[in-house]
C-alpha cells in the first residue's frame, strides 16, 4: 500500500512538472526576442497566413487561429492587442467597441460584433520571416510550421506591457518609449556610457506621472539593473474653477476604483471638499470630473486625492521573461544586450538569405551565358533528346552542371532566343558586385550595427502616437503641491479660426460644422474671408507680409478677436495665411518671376521673421494642390507643372512672364 501511494505521488509530481513547464514556456511569459506571449505570436502569424489586412469580422479571425492555438477563445488577447490605451505600439487596428484599458466596466463588445485587421506594426514584426530571419517550428499538430518568435524590428519586450501568472511565477514587464530606446540602442552599439536620463523612466500608453524624487530613482536603477522594483505613479490633473479634471492615470488603475473610493471617503466624512464625482469619458478621451465645495482649498484637496486614492499608486516590476526557452528575471540593461545580440543574428540570416538567392541567380545566368555561343544546338537537343537524356546532353554540349542543364531546358521556347538571354546575361555583372558587396557586408560589424537601426527607425516612422506619454516630475511635499520640471500643463482644444483679407483674425472653440458662419458675421463691411482653419489650440497659423516678411501667430495667445498687425505688433501688411503641412505654396511675383516652396521652410520660432522670401512684392500666393492647371499671364498660357520647385525660402523661381510690374489682376486661374 505504501509503495502505491508513493507511486502516486510520483506520478502526480512528474505530471504537475510538465504541467507547471508547459503553462510557463506556453502560457504565462513573454519571450525576450520578440516580447510575446505564444497566443499574441499565434494571432498575428495566423492573421499574416490568412492575410487579414483589410477588417474582418473578429470571430471569423478568432475561427482561424484555431489552427494554431488549440487552448480556446483568443478574443480576450485580439482586445489586448487592439485595445490603443493598452499597449504603447497597438500591434492589430479594430473598428467597433474595443472597450477602454482604463474601466473595469466598459469591456468590448462580444467578438460577432467588431472587426479587426493587421496594424502596420504587426506587418512591421512579420516582414522578414520571408527571408528566413527566424527558425519555423511545427504548430500542435505538425500540419504548419510557425515562427518560434517574430523577427522583430524594434525590442517590443521593452516597449509593450506584459503580465502573466504561471505556476510558482509570474512576471510584469516595464514599458519604455520606442524613441528612447533607439537612442539608446545606438549608444550601446557605439560604445557609449548609458545615463540614467537616457533609459530608466518607464513610459506608459495611459500616460500619467512618474514621481522623480531619490525613491524611485533607486528604484528604476533597480528595476535597470535586476528587472525587480516598484516606483511611485501620479494621475494628471488641473483645477479648472471649482472642479478637478482628472485626465490621465498611473498605469494599471481603473476609473472606477477612484470613483469608488472616493465616494466611500465621502461617506466617511473623510473627504468633505468634494460635492460631486462623475465619469465624463467620450471619445475625445478619459476623463474623471470632481466637483469641489465652495471655499475649499484646491491645491490642498489635490494632494489629499493623491494621499487617500489611488489617483497614486505603486506599479510593481518584475522582468520574468522567457530567455533560451527557460524563464529568468533579467535587469533592463540585460534584456538590451541580448536583443541587440539577436536582433543581429536574424540581420545575418537575412543577409545570407539574401546572398544566397544571388548566388543561385548568378550560378544560373552564368548558364544562360554559355549557351549563346549556339542557341540553335541548344534547341536541337531540347527537341531531338530522349525525355530523360535532355539535361546529359546540354551538360556534355555547352559544360554546364545539372542545376544550369534543368533551368534551361524548362525554360519556354519563346524564351530560348539571344535576345532575351542576351538581356539576362547582362545583369551578370552587376549581380556579381552585389553578391560581393553583401559577402563583405555580412561579416562588417559596423554595416550590421547600421541595418539594425535603419530597419528600427523605418519600422518607428511608419507609427502613429510614439510620443512619451508619461512625464517624470519633480514633487515639492513640504508644499503639498506638483511643481512640474519643464512641462507646461494646459489644455489643448479644436479650435476654430478666421482670417479676413483685411487681416482681422477670429477666434472660437470648434463646436460644429457651422462655425465659420458664426466667424463670418463678425466681418467688417467691405471684407472676405481670406481663410478658415480648424487647428488645435497649441499649434500656430502663419502669414505673409510685406516687406518679404512671414508672421507667427500662437492660437494659444489670441483673444477671441484681433488684428494681425496688432498682434505681431508691426506696421507691414497682411498679404495671405497659412497652416503648416507637407504641402508646398506657389508663388508669382510682381517681375514676372514664379517658384513653388514647401510651406516648411517658411515656418520659424520667431513672431516676425525678416527677409522671409524673394524682396519682390507677391501678386499671386496658393496651395499647389489647390491651384489650377493652368494660369492665363496677360497673354500667355502657363501651366502648374512648368513652375520651378525650390526648397529654399528665398528662392525667385524662373521667369515665365517679361514684365516689369505685374499686377494680381493680370492673372487668371484656367481649369
Amino acid at each position: 500500500m505504501a509503495m502505491q501511494t508513493k507511486l502516486a505521488q510520483d506520478l502526480i509530481n512528474d505530471n504537475m512538472m510538465s504541467y507547471s513547464s508547459y503553462v510557463l514556456t506556453q502560457r504565462a511569459l513573454p519571450d525576450y526576442r520578440d516580447g510575446l506571449k505564444p497566443v499574441a505570436r499565434r494571432i498575428i502569424y495566423s492573421m499574416v497566413l490568412n492575410n487579414f489586412k483589410n477588417f474582418t469580422k473578429s470571430a471569423t479571425v478568432e475561427g482561424k487561429i484555431f489552427q494554431l492555438h488549440p487552448h480556446g477563445s483568443t478574443y480576450g488577447a485580439i482586445v489586448n492587442l487592439t485595445q490603443k490605451d493598452r499597449q504603447n505600439i497597438p500591434f492589430l487596428e479594430g473598428k467597433g467597441s474595443w472597450g477602454q484599458f482604463t474601466s473595469n466596466r466598459q469591456g468590448a463588445a462580444a467578438s460577432r460584433y467588431t472587426e479587426v485587421k493587421l496594424g502596420v506594426p504587426a506587418l512591421e514584426m512579420t516582414k522578414e520571416i520571408k527571408n528566413d530571419a527566424v527558425d519555423m517550428i511545427p504548430n500542435y499538430d505538425g500540419t504548419i510550421d510557425v515562427p518560434e518568435a517574430l523577427p522583430v524590428t524594434w525590442p517590443v519586450i521593452l516597449t509593450n506591457h506584459s503580465s502573466g501568472i504561471g505556476v510558482g511565477f509570474s512576471s510584469d514587464t516595464v514599458s519604455y518609449n520606442a524613441i528612447d530606446l533607439r537612442n539608446v540602442i545606438e549608444n550601446i552599439l557605439n560604445k557609449k556610457t548609458i545615463l540614467f536620463k537616457d533609459i530608466l523612466v518607464p513610459d506608459f500608453s495611459t500616460g500619467g506621472i512618474i514621481l522623480d524624487n531619490e525613491k524611485n530613482r533607486e528604484q528604476l536603477n533597480s528595476i535597470y539593473k535586476t528587472g525587480l522594483g516598484s516606483f511611485t505613479m501620479r494621475a494628471k490633473a488641473k483645477i479648472e474653477d471649482d472642479k478637478i479634471i482628472v485626465y490621465e492615470l498611473p498605469f494599471g488603475v481603473k476609473r472606477e476604483q477612484i470613483i469608488s473610493k472616493i465616494v466611500q471617503l465621502s461617506k466617511q466624512k473623510k473627504l468633505n471638499e468634494v460635492k460631486d464625482i462623475r465619469d465624463g469619458t467620450s471619445f475625445k478621451g478619459m476623463k474623471i470630473v470632481i466637483t469641489l465645495k465652495n471655499n475649499v482649498n484646491k491645491d490642498q484637496t489635490l494632494e489629499k486625492l493623491f494621499q487617500l486614492t489611488p489617483m497614486q499608486s505603486q506599479v510593481s516590476v518584475n522582468m520574468n521573461i522567457l530567455h533560451d526557452g527557460y524563464p529568468k528575471v533579467m535587469g533592463v540593461e540585460q534584456v538590451l544586450y541580448e536583443w541587440i545580440e539577436w536582433r543581429k543574428q536574424t540581420i545575418v540570416r537575412v543577409l545570407n538569405k539574401k546572398l544566397l538567392e544571388a548566388k543561385k541567380e548568378l550560378h544560373l545566368l552564368k548558364g544562360l551565358e554559355k549557351i549563346l555561343i549556339n542557341i540553335d544546338d541548344v534547341i536541337k537537343i531540347i527537341r531531338f533528346s530522349k525525355d530523360d537524356e535532355i539535361e546529359k546532353e546540354l551538360m556534355k554540349a555547352f559544360d554546364i552542371d545539372m542545376v544550369q542543364a534543368q533551368y534551361i531546358s524548362e525554360m519556354k521556347l519563346r524564351n530560348i532566343n539571344s535576345e532575351k538571354i542576351t538581356k539576362q546575361t547582362q545583369k551578370i555583372r552587376k549581380l556579381e558586385d552585389d553578391y560581393n558587396e553583401l559577402d563583405k557586408n555580412v561579416k562588417d560589424e559596423k554595416f550590421i550595427n547600421d541595418y539594425l537601426l535603419k530597419t528600427m527607425d523605418e519600422s518607428l516612422s511608419k507609427f502613429n502616437n510614439i510620443k512619451r506619454k508619461t512625464d517624470f516630475v519633480e514633487v515639492n511635499e513640504n508644499q503639498s503641491k506638483i511643481t512640474f520640471k519643464n512641462i507646461k500643463e494646459q489644455e489643448d482644444y479644436l479650435a476654430s479660426v478666421l482670417i479676413t483679407k483685411q487681416g482681422y483674425i477670429f477666434k472660437m472653440r470648434n463646436k460644429s460644422n457651422s462655425d465659420i458662419n458664426t466667424l463670418s458675421s463678425k466681418l467688417l463691411p467691405n471684407d472676405e474671408v481670406e481663410a478658415f482653419y480648424e487647428i488645435k489650440n497649441s499649434e500656430s497659423l502663419y502669414v505673409f507680409l510685406t516687406n518679404s516678411k512671414v508672421g507667427r501667430i500662437k492660437i494659444e495667445q489670441l483673444d477671441e478677436d484681433g488684428f494681425i498687425p496688432t498682434y505681431l505688433k508691426i506696421e507691414e501688411d497682411f498679404i495671405s495665411s497659412f497652416k503648416n503641412d507637407n504641402n508646398e505654396l506657389i508663388f508669382i511675383f510682381e517681375d514676372g518671376k514664379a517658384v513653388t516652396i514647401p510651406k516648411s521652410s517658411f515656418v520659424s520660432n520667431r513672431n516676425v521673421l525678416s527677409n522671409a522670401y524673394y524682396n519682390k512684392k507677391i501678386v499671386y500666393i496658393n496651395n499647389k494642390s489647390d491651384a489650377p492647371k493652368t494660369f492665363k499671364i496677360l497673354d500667355k498660357d502657363v501651366n502648374v507643372d512648368s513652375i520651378s520647385s525650390k526648397k529654399s525660402r528665398l528662392s525667385k523661381g524662373s521667369q515665365i512672364v517679361n514684365y516689369k510690374q505685374l499686377k494680381s489682376e493680370d492673372i487668371k486661374e484656367r481649369d
